[in-house]
């Protein structure tokens, strides 16, 4: 009886520790963004009002019913809205209907919102509500500054969405706010998990409400142009596309206006049941406004390098994409206050993953990208306490983002973020982002918070040594290279280098006129053109030949490429040639006399619709420098015939086996063709018969 006493008095002074403890934690972490400067907006709530989501159709679901139940307003602020989201616009438009006071407000991303799939856009689907209510309906739709003049007119569909989105996830409905990372669409309604937190509180909701109305006020509105809709700026703002340097100034003095107003918001708990507070923060690159960057830095800062401590606290970071921004991930790799547990998509789980054409290379290139991570964590000593998770769930894609802290010794988080950034470089310099640090004492919530990891990590798999040896996660060889990795990344508009810390390198994503630093080439490239007809000879071929343009970095490739003339377009008898810049393509040429080509032939009625990516993904394992032996590279061609294309690499020499043989294999697996590629020397292929080499 004594000894169960004992132990119950020593369990119950071991509990009362524990919350000592965690609230001294809370105490320290509110003090970082009491500490940040400008000040930060401060909202207190009660944490019993806060309630996340676990699955998207819930979330679908609960968005439905604010919908049904709103009496005065609802916004909603996201990427895109899905192409079939019918069932969405009809309970809007029942809403609308039965509430004539109703008001309603949809920002979308002005690239993504008016890309036609081929079965309308965002802004299609929405024009008829906005036809139907036009005094209810305001829908704004916003374009980065930075896609303007000349990139603006080279960059095609989905690849100019690189350029800068609006990416904010902001769903209201009169003084309810759910945050989240998640669209407006099918999958992220059904398959597709990410993170959703519903606030009950009239002053938060406010907050976003406004936030939302001044990215409208920045952005185009859609209007009603006689059965069909336009696009137009509000009177006295510069047009992003025309007037981009202008507009960002009025958007830099706009935004700073917003939080400067907000920042006057400085609420304390009324009671003790307003356990829960929350900071609330923007990123906006393109206009110069980095709050969330800033604070993030001090909180990773704060969690990962605190001083005293007798045990680990424990973070847990999640993105859908394993490319975490280099302070992050510096700070994140040499933690020292901090157990750190990364959770990601698996390949599977990617929503690129078995994609067409180059976007399919996507999920290896974040692969190489963790296991560059998980080789460094071990290489700083630090491989005991970092640790990394991939989802994975069969059917379903991962687009979760966040983290949570679990202050030392405790089992329940007392902090975590919520919105749309994903922890990387776009999400910093190229988009329109919002989140909100939630920090709480609030044992319910708490288990909640917890109960919420807990519902992703149970599909999730821990990350060893032997996941990167496993034949399904192999990195095709021309993925590995880092120039190419920068294509294959920059293609699919997830980041590109990080700036300098004192930010005096800018890209072509953060001013497209005035950008000062690109990605460099190893080596420069020439592209020539030639079509020299039927009747041609040596002579009139070489006159026919025509330098077109020589570049040396990733963005003048993409420039080059994205403005020319696709392959499958061409004319009989026409020819594209890559080369190294000074070797010209001709058997003549110094560089070329003692060597051979790899060539192959595609029958032209079966590859007229893959030709393209083949002649794209060659070009790229030219000048990403995929081949071991990469000196022996000359150039490539792809020639168009009436009754098939040819695909050729170049070599200086053709005597070395080992080489050349190397070389074809590299090739053909970047141009992913089953079929055989031959090999001759110059010489022996301008003989009948001559001998050859085969991959």
């Amino acid at each position: 009886m004594v000894a169960r006493l004992a132990r119950h008095i020593s369990s119950k002074h071991a509990v009362q520790q524990n919350h000592a403890s965690d609230e001294q934690y809370v105490a320290r972490t509110h003090q970082v963004f009491e500490d940040a400067r400008p000040t930060l907006p401060r909202f207190v709530v009660q944490g019993e009002k806060v309630k996340p989501i676990l699955s998207p159709s819930q979330f679908y679901s609960d968005m439905k019913d604010y919908i049904r139940g709103a009496r005065k307003s609802i916004t909603l602020a996201a990427l895109y809205l899905g192409h079939a989201e019918n069932d969405l616009i009809n309970t809007l438009s029942e809403a609308l209907r039965n509430r004539p006071d109703l008001k309603v407000n949809l920002l979308l991303d002005g690239l993504r919102g008016t890309r036609d799939t081929g079965k309308g856009s965002s802004a299609s689907l929405l024009y008829p509500l906005l036809k139907a209510y036009p005094n209810q309906v305001r829908i704004a739709l916003y374009h980065t500054p930075d896609l303007s003049g000349l990139l603006k007119q080279v960059m095609p569909p989905r690849f100019n969405e690189g350029i800068g989105l609006m990416h904010l996830k902001i769903y209201s409905f009169d003084d309810t706010l759910i945050m989240s990372g998640a669209n407006m669409s099918h999958d992220y309604f059904t398959n597709r998990q990410d993170r959703y937190i519903t606030f009950h509180d009239k002053d938060i909701t406010e907050y976003y409400n406004d936030l939302v109305s001044v990215v409208s006020s920045l952005s185009y509105s859609l209007q009603d142009d006689n059965d069909t809709f336009k696009l137009s700026m509000e009177t006295g703002v510069p047009d992003p596309v025309k007037d981009s340097k202008e507009f960002k100034s009025h958007a830099n003095k706009t935004i700073l206006g917003f939080l400067k107003k907000w920042s006057k918001t400085q609420q304390s708990p009324k009671d003790a049941t307003y356990d829960t507070t929350l900071y609330p923060l923007v990123q906006m690159g393109p206009f110069g406004v980095r709050q969330d960057e800033r604070v993030t830095l001090s909180v990773l800062d704060h969690v990962l390098h605190a001083r005293g401590q007798h045990k680990n606290a424990k973070m847990f970071i999640t993105s859908g994409y394993f490319n975490f921004e280099k302070r992050y991930s510096r700070a994140i790799v040499n933690s020292r206050s901090s157990d750190v547990c990364l959770i990601a998509a698996s390949p599977e789980a990617n929503g690129f993953f078995n994609s067409a054409g180059i976007s399919k290379y996507i999920p290896p290139a974040y692969t190489l990208i963790e296991r560059k991570f998980f080789n460094k964590a071990k290489a700083v000593g630090n491989g005991h306490i970092i640790s990394i998770e991939e989802y994975r769930r069969d059917g379903w894609t991962y687009h979760a983002k966040g983290l949570w802290v679990y202050p030392p010794g405790s089992d329940l988080p007392v902090m975590t973020t919520i919105g749309s950034p994903n922890f990387g470089y776009r999400s910093l310099v190229r988009d329109l982002e919002a989140q909100l640090f939630l920090v709480t004492s609030n044992l319910g919530l708490r288990t909640s918070l917890h109960n919420e990891l807990f519902s992703l990590r149970k599909y999730s798999q821990r990350v060893t040594e032997d996941t990167f040896t496993a034949p399904d996660r192999r990195v095709p060889v021309w993925t590995r290279e880092n120039t190419l990795h920068s294509f294959l990344i920059m293609a699919q508009n997830d980041t590109l280098a990080v700036p300098s810390s004192d930010n005096k390198y800018v890209t072509v994503f953060n001013d497209p006129v005035n950008f000062n630093a690109k990605h460099p080439l190893h080596n420069s490239w020439t592209l020539w053109f030639d079509n020299p007809g039927k009747k041609s000879n040596a002579n009139n071929w070489e006159q026919s030949l025509k330098e077109l343009i020589t570049f040396d970095t990733v963005e003048d490739f993409w420039g080059v490429y994205n403005n020319i003339m696709k392959v499958c377009d061409l004319s009989i008898s026409s020819n594209y040639h890559l080369f190294k810049q000074g070797i010209k393509p001709m058997w003549e040429d110094s560089a070329n006399k003692n060597g051979g080509k790899w060539s192959i032939q595609l029958p032209r009625n079966k590859t007229m619709s893959d030709i393209d990516n083949i002649w794209l993904f060659s070009m790229l394992a030219c000048i990403g420098e995929a081949f071991e032996y990469e000196n022996e590279v000359c150039g490539a061609v792809v020639s168009v015939r009436k009754a098939f294309f040819r695909i050729a690499l170049w070599t200086r020499s053709s005597d070395n086996q080992e080489m050349a043989m190397s070389i074809g294999r590299t090739l053909k697996k970047a141009a992913n063709i089953d079929g055989t590629f031959e090999f001759q020397s110059h010489n022996e292929s301008s003989k009948t018969g001559g001998k050859a080499w085969t991959v």
